[in-house]
């Protein structure tokens, strides 16, 4: 809850704690940032520029420039830039929280010592709600 909280700074140590961005995101955001500052056919260096951006905030990414004057792509600490890591298309798409599955709801509340029959209560009823929703069990 504190990742996604507008008033909190995050420290590169602090983003660690969010879930990790794929090295193919990563990749793709860099080739795309480096085919900007290219001609490619087809494409203006525009087009390239803003398809680098653009798939950066989606993956919770941002691209700058080092000292070298090459692209480097960032973690974005930015409250936007960590929702969208927290919680994906689900925030990207509906802006809404994405919800733990009854597993991860599970352990979360296992892990706060919660009692076991109480959490076990817990994930059974979540199993059953998204059950009837037709969802697969245990999602």
């Amino acid at each position: 809850m504190a990742a996604a909280d507008p008033t909190a700074w995050f420290d590169e140590d602090d983003l660690q704690h969010l879930p990790d961005i794929a090295e193919a995101d990563r990749a793709l955001t860099r080739l795309a940032a480096n085919m900007a500052t290219t001609s490619v056919g087809g494409f203006s260096d525009r087009d390239m520029a803003t398809l680098a951006a653009e798939n950066a905030s989606r993956v919770g990414l941002q691209l700058r420039y080092g000292d070298d004057e090459r692209v480097v792509v960032k973690q974005d600490a930015t409250p936007e830039g960590r929702r969208r890591r927290l919680w994906g298309d689900a925030w990207i798409e509906d802006g809404v929280p994405g919800l733990p599955t009854a597993d991860e709801l599970a352990s979360l509340l296992s892990s706060r010592g919660v009692p076991a029959s109480t959490t076990d209560a817990v994930a059974e009823a979540t199993r059953g709600r998204r059950r009837r929703r037709g969802a697969a069990p245990g999602e």
